[in-house]
């Protein structure tokens, strides 16, 4: 559903309900988090620990939505990277608002609908998949027996013929 069928207080409630997950991650992974590691690590542990908790703690919701574990590992590793970006932003000037600035100008609420609309499209394949599985015929059916080479022998080409 596009942005200008929706009433102005869904978008209020999504854009406020964004702004604070936004800044709530920020604080805790770029204060909270960051400020703990650093205590006891050096700058690269701490790149990286926070960067890939970041990415690890929106697993949940991707289980929840039923995606692929392929799919999951690519947000994971993506996400990761945004918070390894996010990091440093907060290294460079030292100010934590800085990486909240994403969240501030709707970047994150932007990402969050393309996410939704990529699992929608996943979960409309899944089951479309399933269907077909469902009224396909019942027996050994399988790839192979599919494939246009079925049943003919193999092709040695490649090997040396004595």
């Amino acid at each position: 559903m596009p942005w200008s069928e929706v009433s102005a207080g869904i978008i209020v409630v999504v854009l406020i309900g964004a702004l604070g997950v936004g800044v709530g991650e920020e604080l805790y992974f770029r204060g909270v988090l960051v400020t703990a590691l650093r205590a006891h690590h050096s700058e690269f542990v701490v790149l990286i620990v926070s960067s890939v908790v970041f990415g690890l703690a929106h697993v949940v919701g991707f289980v929840i939505a039923g995606l692929p574990i392929g799919l999951i590992l690519f947000q994971v590793t993506f996400l990761s990277m945004d918070g390894a970006l996010f990091y440093a932003a907060r290294r460079a000037t030292g100010k934590l608002w800085v990486p909240m600035l994403p969240a501030l100008s709707g970047l994150r609420v932007q990402r969050a609908q393309v996410q939704a609309q990529a699992q929608v499209q996943v979960q409309v394949q899944v089951q479309a998949q399933a269907q077909a599985q469902a009224q396909a015929p019942s027996g050994a059916h399988s790839f192979v027996d599919s494939c246009p080479t079925a049943g003919r022998p193999p092709v040695h080409g490649w090997r040396r013929q004595r």
